[in-house]
């Protein structure tokens, strides 16, 4: 924009609540199913992304399974969660979590990330 422009459109200050699904991410098939091995305590938290769990891990950790849109959304989501979540499998999901992390660890300081959970 390089210059300011004068409108005859009406002011309007208040803001029209849509409708949203009850759920923000529908999952489809197709979808990628990721394996995560993650603290019992995020569970409640993780409940927004329809988590099926498939084990207890031990007293600290459950593992589920959780679908996501594409590769770029495990991403994401594992960093969101530093140290509390591993994403298990597949090998394509976890190389690119570690290949993101790495790239941001980096950017940040020039240093390695170390595993999240032991």
């Amino acid at each position: 924009m390089s210059s300011v422009e004068h409108s005859d459109a009406e002011y309007v200050d208040s803001v029209v609540a849509t409708d949203l699904p009850d759920e923000l991410f529908t999952p489809r098939e197709g979808n990628l199913v990721v394996s995560v091995k993650c603290r019992l305590s995020l569970a409640n938290t993780l409940s927004e992304y329809q988590p099926v769990i498939t084990s207890a891990a031990n007293s600290e950790f459950i593992n589920v399974d959780i679908q996501f849109a594409d590769i770029s959304s495990v991403c994401t989501f594992a960093m969101k969660f530093p140290g509390q979540v591993e994403v298990v499998a597949p090998d394509a999901a976890r190389v690119a979590v570690l290949t993101s992390v790495s790239s941001t660890m980096s950017n940040m300081s020039g240093s390695q990330p170390q595993q999240a959970i032991n």
